[in-house]
Parts: C-alpha cells; sequence; structure tokens
C-alpha cells in the first residue's frame, strides 16, 4: 500500500516525465503470467543470494499486487484539486504538513482499498508460493495440501475464517469511505452561500 502510495503520487504529479515508460513499467507484473513470473523471480533471487522463505514471498507478492494498488489509488489521487494543496503551503504549510492534513485524508478510502485488495490478492496468491515459499508456508499451501489429503472440519473452519475477515475488510473500507463523505458533505453545506456572496471583490 505505502510503495503504491508512492507510485500513485509520482505517477499524478503534473512534471513527471516518461510518465508512459512508468505506467509500462508497473503493468508488467500484471501482464506477464504467474507461471512465467514466478520462474522468472526465482531465477532473479538465486543471482542475487535470496534464499526461497518469508522474505522472498514478501517482495514477489509486494510486486504482484503493487500494480493494482497504484491504480486504485492513483484513481483517487488525479481527482485531487491541487489548489488545495497550494493554499496549505501558502498559508505556511510545510510540504509534509501539506500532504498529512490536506492529501492524505483525501486518500483515505482509497488507501483502505487499495490494503484490502492486497490481503486478498495475497491470501489467493498460489502460483508464486510454490514456487518461492521454501520452507514456510502461506495459507494458499496449506489449504492445497489439506485438499490433497482430505477434507478435515480445520479446513472449512479455516475458510470460514478468511471469508468473514474479506468481509469485514470490505465492509470497513465501505464504512470509512461513506464516513468521510458525509464528512465533506457537512463541511460543505456549513459553508453558508450568503456568506460567500458578501465578501468584497
Amino acid at each position: 500500500m505505502l510503495i503504491g502510495l508512492a507510485a500513485a503520487l509520482a505517477l499524478t504529479a503534473p512534471g513527471l516525465r516518461w510518465r508512459l515508460p512508468f505506467i509500462v513499467l508497473l503493468l508488467v507484473p500484471f501482464l506477464v503470467p504467474k507461471s512465467v513470473l514466478s520462474i522468472a523471480q526465482v531465477m532473479l533471487m538465486s543471482r542475487i543470494g535470496l534464499e526461497r522463505g518469508a522474505t522472498a514471498l514478501i517482495v514477489a507478492q509486494t510486486l504482484v499486487v503493487l500494480p493494482f494498488a497504484t491504480a486504485i489509488i492513483a484513481a483517487a489521487a488525479v481527482r485531487l484539486d491541487p489548489g488545495l494543496e497550494e493554499a496549505a503551503r501558502d498559508l505556511g504549510a510545510t510540504p509534509w504538513q501539506s500532504f498529512r492534513r490536506v492529501v492524505l485524508p483525501q486518500l483515505k478510502s482509497a488507501l483502505g482499498a487499495a490494503y484490502s485488495v492486497g490481503v486478498i490478492l495475497s491470501l489467493a496468491d498460489l502460483a508464486i508460493s510454490m514456487f518461492l515459499a521454501g520452507r514456510v508456508q502461506p495459507l494458499s499451501l496449506i489449504v492445497v495440501s489439506q485438499f490433497r489429503r482430505e477434507l478435515s472440519p480445520d479446513l472449512n473452519a479455516m475458510q470460514v475464517v478468511v471469508l468473514v475477515l474479506t468481509a469485514l475488510l470490505v465492509a470497513a473500507n465501505e464504512l470509512s469511505r461513506r464516513h468521510w463523505s458525509a464528512a465533506r458533505r457537512r463541511r460543505a453545506a456549513a459553508v453558508p452561500t450568503d456568506a460567500l456572496a458578501e465578501v468584497p471583490t
């Protein structure tokens, strides 16, 4: 989510050069088949000396989730009004303060959606886990191994827990989105139009 936020802000920056190659670079993991991408990641990590395990799995899944997170956050970032951040800077805010108090609150719903999608994709990933997990047993490999042996009640309980957690993530993201939308509408309604009309030109 954090890397996707940085990539989305860079992608939607007005003065970005080489925007199209940057977009293509971000979309490559999305376009390449999972099996081909998994083999390529295994070969690359073996060359740089990174053994299969939890670290390699986290890096590989981050690379796969990054295009989705970037697209979700960029879709919200492109609709931001740059005049709000400029007004904050004119009023004395530092770049970090204007980002934290002006830009970041407007991206909370997109950040929640990117986090939810990342968790769901990570739980459902199988191809990359098979190639890069090593001795680590992620949830997808546990489910597959249980299916090969027998359908135990533990497997059913685990799937119910995963479905409930996924539903809770989606519901929390939707409630957060509605809360911030209602808050924006209340702030907009709190400003009387006649007071704006009385401002001298």
